[in-house]
């Protein structure tokens, strides 16, 4: 049931990043005014907003319950070490970088959507802004003229250092994937090694149990 969460987590993750290379993907700006409008006016898109809310707010519950089994299993770790159970802490530690993992997961979604939802608004403003601007450099004369263009001019440059901003957390955002990757690796080499030890483990007290009787019939 798990998987099957994380799966869906990942699966939004996947769909969020090509979201957002359709929003920053160069293109003629009558497209993506033209794009724009249709979100703004699809009824499937409104319909789907609150199902995208739902899905987050579910996201967010995996994310805390990440969080508690990762203090869970710190506690865990601490008791087994106290009552010298080190044989079990190669699990516990297993489930601890698991949901280490989920927390990166989780995490990750949650301030890629944040992402979008920026990136968004910010170039619906710009083509609001621009599509202003183009009607004030036709409809408006002179001094006016000018005033708001000026105005139009600052708005458009505040907006845009606003989008170079978010892509920059976007660029921070790749950095987290990468460490994301990485960790997975080392999640999967614990496994293993985890598995070697317990084998290893389970020959050694196979061993152990067949010399017993022999010293007993000597």
């Amino acid at each position: 049931m798990a998987t099957l969460q994380y799966t869906l987590v990942f699966s939004v993750m996947v769909a969020e990043i090509c979201g957002f290379f359709l929003l920053i993907l160069p293109m003629p700006e009558r497209w993506k005014r033209g794009m724009f409008k249709a979100i703004g006016t699809s009824k499937i898109i409104k319909l789907s907003t609150r199902y995208l809310l739902f899905i987050y707010g579910f996201i967010g519950l995996l994310l805390l319950d990440s969080i508690q089994k990762v203090k869970r299993s710190n506690d865990a770790i601490k008791q087994a070490h106290l009552q010298g159970m080190d044989s079990v802490a190669p699990t516990l530690h297993a489930t601890k970088v698991y949901a280490q993992r989920n927390i990166y997961l989780s995490g990750i979604t949650l301030f890629l959507g944040l992402i979008m939802l920026s990136t968004f608004n910010l170039i619906r403003n710009i083509l609001e802004a621009s599509q202003e601007l183009d009607k004030t450099k036709i409809n408006a004369m002179g001094d006016a003229y000018s005033k708001s263009k000026e105005k139009l001019d600052e708005k458009i440059k505040m907006l845009r250092k606003e989008l170079d901003e978010t892509t920059q957390d976007i660029e921070k955002y790749k950095k987290m994937e990468i460490d994301y990757n990485n960790l997975k690796k080392q999640t999967e080499n614990s496994y293993k090694e985890f598995i070697r030890l317990s084998e290893q483990h389970e020959s050694l007290q196979n061993e152990q149990s067949g010399q017993i009787p022999d010293k007993k019939d000597k």
